[in-house]
């Protein structure tokens, strides 16, 4: 039976939240970003941030703000900072390799940088302000930083663009230019979790997105230096699906990568929608026989606009994966999800790159990876010849179980629950070291992040893992922000060969 969570303290914003995010997992400060159109301008509710207000409110003023918060080891909240901005923020990111960096996406077609400064106090700093859109009427509806690269991230718009920006070495320019045009708003994008590692000039990087228009595409391109202003023509998907959701997508969460052969390549993505549901898919491509398989869904009763990777536990190596995934649904509050696949037969690859039956092998990219460190087309890149042997023979859903649970939820939220973020739970040995460092003591570098180094160096047997979080989640109409923890029992079961 599901948990029904509760409050430890809440807090009514004086604009409405949009999004929530902490710096990472460890931290007592987090930021949420506000969205307000300017009174008299009449909005449905189902359309305050999403849907057709994007395009037909041509009229609107918006404006936000962003608001820092300190959360102690207690959860008791303290209001920090409050930056007023010129314009709505509908999306706040923070740089996933420096806790001091986030990036917002606004309402006026910009992103812009701000810095986390902490000496002699924490307070967010103002850096940079880069017009993205040609209009400054069109939205910029959400970003995501390339996990590895520290330059690089990709942005989508109300007008159905997709973008691929390049900062330079002193964030003082933004080389941007779309790779995807959808129909309809792009809603969201994500980068493959195959990307890692450093991307250099003209290296060709994957971007996922998704529409209103209820397609999913995952697209090619370089990367350029910030002095070269040649932008690239857009070019033809590597893989287009038009039947995953029944309504627009709004939120995608890779969970693993795969390199079956030189020239065939997989995802394994989970995604929200207006639709109500999250599904978890399958996705073969670029080996002209593009394949999609639904793995698994989930109902839950209401759009899913956003989806954030928690934390994840490897079961017997090569044989299951499990995800902790947070979920923030428009009209059914935060929810907690556990994410289970497990491969039933040898040759399968698993989201960390082994086989099933075959511990220690290979990282995916020593799998005979395309093109590594070369730089070639795109052309070159869709249409790899073909290796004549792919460890894959199995019907995929037969070769895979998973499911889609719901852990927990909470329901306090009356309104649309567009922004969540979560940090881990502080432990008693941290909750003793952080009292220290306020009382002026050194703080001893062993006990920082004791709670993930508890589940990943405990010598009991991994059948089961307790993990710990504390959720910040908002609601958008009664501007509400709740605090709230969720104490979690995770079983990792015996899978049957």
């Amino acid at each position: 039976m599901a948990a029904i969570f509760t409050s430890t303290c809440t807090s009514i914003l004086d604009l409405p939240p949009s999004c929530v995010a902490f710096p990472q997992a460890s931290s007592e400060h987090f930021i949420v970003g506000t969205y307000e159109l300017q009174k008299g301008e009449a909005i449905d509710e189902d359309e305050a941030i999403s849907h057709q207000e994007t395009l037909s409110s041509e009229g609107a003023r918006r404006s936000g703000s962003l608001i820092l918060f300190h959360l102690d080891k207690d959860n008791k909240l303290t209001l920090i900072q409050t930056l007023s901005t010129a314009s709505a923020i509908l999306d706040c990111q923070f740089h996933p390799q420096n806790a001091e960096l986030f990036a917002t996406a606004d309402s006026a077609g910009s992103i812009s940088l701000y810095g986390l400064r902490h000496s002699p106090s924490v307070r967010m700093e103002y850096i940079k302000r880069f017009i993205v859109a040609a209009d400054p009427k069109i939205l910029i509806l959400s970003l995501v930083w390339h996990p590895t690269n520290k330059n690089v991230l990709s942005f989508t718009s109300s007008d159905g663009f997709v973008y691929l920006g390049k900062l330079d070495n002193s964030q003082s320019c933004l080389n941007a230019y779309p790779v995807r045009k959808h129909d309809y708003e792009a809603w969201t994008a994500a980068f493959p979790s195959c990307e890692r590692g450093a991307v250099k000039p003209g290296s060709l990087v994957e971007i996922i997105s998704g529409s209103d228009g209820a397609d999913l595409c995952i697209s090619a391109s370089n990367v350029l230096d910030s002095s070269n202003l040649i932008q690239p023509t857009i070019s033809t998907p590597l893989l287009t699906i038009k039947d995953l959701h029944s309504s627009g997508i709004t939120s995608i969460l890779p969970l693993g990568d795969f390199y079956y052969t030189r020239s065939q390549k997989a995802q394994t993505l989970l995604t929200g929608s207006y639709d109500d549901t999250v599904k978890l898919s399958h996705l073969t491509y670029r080996n002209r026989k593009d394949t999609h398989t639904v793995l698994a869904s989930c109902h839950l009763g209401g759009g899913v606009w956003r989806l954030k990777l928690l934390e994840d536990f490897v079961g017997q190596i090569g044989i299951s994966q499990k995800f902790l995934v947070l979920a923030s649904c428009m009209h059914s509050g935060a929810k907690i999800l556990r994410v289970s696949i497990v491969c039933n037969q040898r040759g399968l690859p698993t989201a960390n790159g082994t086989f099933h039956g075959e511990r220690g092998s290979a990282n995916p990219t020593n799998m005979g990876a395309p093109f590594e460190g070369e730089k070639i087309t795109f052309e070159q890149y869709h249409n790899a010849d073909l290796l004549e042997h792919s460890p894959i023979s199995q019907d995929t859903r037969s070769a895979i179980t998973a499911s889609i649970e719901v852990l927990g939820s909470f329901t306090k939220h009356q309104s649309m629950n567009y922004g969540s973020d979560a940090r881990r739970a502080f432990t008693d040995n941290e909750k003793k070291e952080s009292d220290r460092r306020g009382a002026g003591e050194p703080v001893a570098d062993a006990f920082k992040g004791e709670g993930i180094k508890a589940v990943q160096e405990s010598k009991e047997p991994r059948n089961k893992v307790t993990s710990r979080w504390d959720v910040a989640s908002t609601s958008f109409y009664d501007r509400l922000l709740c605090i709230w923890s969720a104490e979690l029992d995770i079983d990792l079961e015996p899978v049957c060969p």
